[in-house]
């Protein structure tokens, strides 16, 4: 089924792994141990999992394409990182702790028959209506040096976790404060530079008020501004208000950070809510790939709602997939009780499905 793994590092803190599988008629699973230099004097052992599953890709096309529905999905194996920590606390001369964001991919992506797919997460979904075989899986690390990156922690740790020295509070609703340091935070935003280099009243209070971002979402930006990571792992809670935020206060690593990860959480449930995200701060890539979602998601049980949705936020491909399904199912559409409802709320549309039925 599948030929051996080739690992080769393609530039600084990128490497490609490489292997030929044919899964034109095969469903299943397999997995592959593999090592890599994740940073600095250090191997980390991954193992990769790959599943197939052969899906209906166009569940609303009358000519059914089947395809082959693949999850990759990278796992650090536990029983190297008590060996690696060993390693680390031994060139330092003290016991460190390597924290999980230096060890783990920055960014993971696929390539399939030359196809590019976007940057996601250390697990991808791909979608894939003809059968491949030649797949390239790239890994990008944070490239880091352990002096570099104790630098960095130490410092983060000494002048914001433990708030010392702070010149400027960032004051919240519920009375709790975080403190700012005017020379970084100038340093890491053009916008908080505009903020305390003019005469603007922050910088004769000391005092800036925060009242349409959350305390919680607003620690992870300063703490990003000062370690160049988050205190903890993203989540969708926390990814789509700071980018908000990153957005605000023209924070572009950060903005990447959050679209990285977003691209991740994209799936049926949540495909239209982020579109509507991405459309708001013109996110491309983002608004393409809720779209891809939202295509393959198309069905008789939810047409109406699809087509309604697509109307209001002009997603012309989506409306247009959706008026075919319509046309092509307009009897069982026509006698439900969301085609009745919106006859009475879009009556507009209701028509324009109407004269697509008979072209």
């Amino acid at each position: 089924m599948s030929n051996q793994i080739n690992i080769e590092e393609i530039s600084n803190g990128v490497h490609c792994v490489s292997w030929t599988t044919d899964i034109a008629k095969w469903d299943g699973e397999a997995t592959k141990d593999f090592k890599l230099n994740s940073f600095t004097n250090c191997i980390t052992d991954f193992k990769m999992f790959w599943s197939y599953c052969t899906v209906d890709y166009y569940r609303w096309s009358q000519y059914s394409m089947t395809g082959k529905y693949i999850t990759l999905c990278l796992k650090e194996i536990e029983e190297t990182l008590a060996t690696t920590n060993e390693e680390i606390s031994n060139s330092c001369g003290e016991k460190e702790i390597i924290p999980d964001y230096y060890r783990e991919p920055h960014a993971v992506w696929v390539t399939c028959d030359g196809g590019q797919f976007r940057p996601a997460s250390t697990k991808i979904v791909l979608k894939k209506a003809a059968p491949f075989k030649d797949s390239n899986f790239f890994i990008q690390f944070n490239t880091f040096g352990i002096s570099e990156m104790n630098a960095i922690t130490h410092m983060s740790k000494y002048l914001f976790l433990e708030q010392k020295h702070c010149d400027v509070q960032f004051c919240f609703p519920d009375a709790q404060n975080i403190g700012g340091h005017v020379s970084i935070l100038a340093a890491r935003s053009p916008v908080f530079a505009a903020m305390f280099n003019h005469d603007m009243q922050e910088s004769k209070t000391g005092q800036v008020v925060i009242t349409d971002i959350k305390r919680d979402v607003f620690y992870q930006l300063l703490h990003y501004l000062y370690s160049g990571r988050t205190s903890t792992l993203m989540t969708e809670d926390i990814a789509n208000p700071l980018y908000a935020a990153a957005h605000k206060y023209s924070l572009e690593d950060l903005q990447k950070e959050c679209v990285r990860f977003l691209f991740s959480c994209v799936t049926e449930t949540t495909a239209k809510d982020l579109f509507e995200m991405a459309a708001k701060y013109a996110i491309d890539d983002l608004k393409e790939e809720c779209v891809r979602m939202l295509l393959s998601d198309i069905q008789v049980s939810n047409v109406v709602g699809m087509l309604i949705w697509s109307h209001v936020h002009s997603v012309e491909e989506v409306k247009n997939a959706a008026l075919d399904v319509v046309a092509k199912n307009g009897k069982t559409v026509c006698l439900s009780i969301d085609y009745e409802k919106m006859m009475r709320t879009h009556p507009d549309l209701c028509l324009e499905a109407t004269r697509h039925m008979w072209p």
